[in-house]
Order: C-alpha cells, then structure tokens, then sequence
C-alpha cells in the first residue's frame, strides 16, 4: 500500500532503507595493446568473464564497432543490473561501467586489470 507525503505517493519500497546494488566503474590508461581496444571479438572474452566470474545472468547483449579502428562500445543487460564498456584505442583506454547485486568487485577488478597487462588503471566503487 501506498502512503502520502506532501501530495506525492511514496511506494513501500522508497520508505526503505535499503543497500543495494554495487557500482563499480573502471577506467583503463595507456593499454599497451590497440587489439582489445579496436576490435570487439578479441575484446569481448574478456568482458565474458567477468559477467561469468560476478555470477550474473545475461539477458540480452550488444555491441557496436566504430569504423576505422576507432573502437567500439559493448553492452550487457544483466538480471541484476548491467555492463557496459567504451574503448577509446587513440586515447589507449577504456572504460567499464558494472552495476550489480551481488559478488565480489574485487574479482572483476582482477578479471580486468590482468587482462590489460601494462595499462594504469582507475577505479571506483559505489554502494547503493
């Protein structure tokens, strides 16, 4: 049931305080490799694991390349929230957007920094 503050309906859930969901956003810098950056199908295992390693499920997925080599963007729909990823091969970096309910940020973190070898790496968590 609904309740009433100041002429707006507040649904249940809003009069909750509830903690959910994790962000977690991860900027690469300086990738050593243009290969995972300008083309998507080496690109896209990586982001494979670590949709798999966070447990989520896929609901649906896309992804477009830009031409020339100038990078592409790719994007999970996730049960639980979703990922998305912009590579930007000129400037040598990505960034991943990972938003979810559950698991370990620190294992997509690993995923991702081991994955790019010899790249800077920023990051940041957010819990909602």
């Amino acid at each position: 049931m609904s309740s009433y503050k100041d002429g707006m309906r507040i649904s249940p859930i809003m009069n909750q305080n509830i903690e959910r969901g994790l962000h977690v956003l991860v900027h690469g810098y300086n990738v050593p490799s243009r290969e995972y950056l300008t083309d998507m199908i080496r690109g896209r295992p990586v982001w494979d694991r670590v949709v798999y390693h966070i447990q989520c499920s896929v609901v649906a997925q896309t992804g477009h390349t830009f031409p020339h080599g100038s990078g592409y963007c790719y994007t999970y729909l996730l049960s639980e929230g979703h990922m998305t990823v912009h590579t930007y091969p000129e400037r040598r970096a990505f960034f991943v957007d990972l938003f979810y309910d559950q698991g370990n940020h620190s294992e997509a973190i690993d995923i991702i920094t081991s994955a790019f070898d010899g790249a800077r790496f920023s990051y940041q968590i957010i819990q909602h």
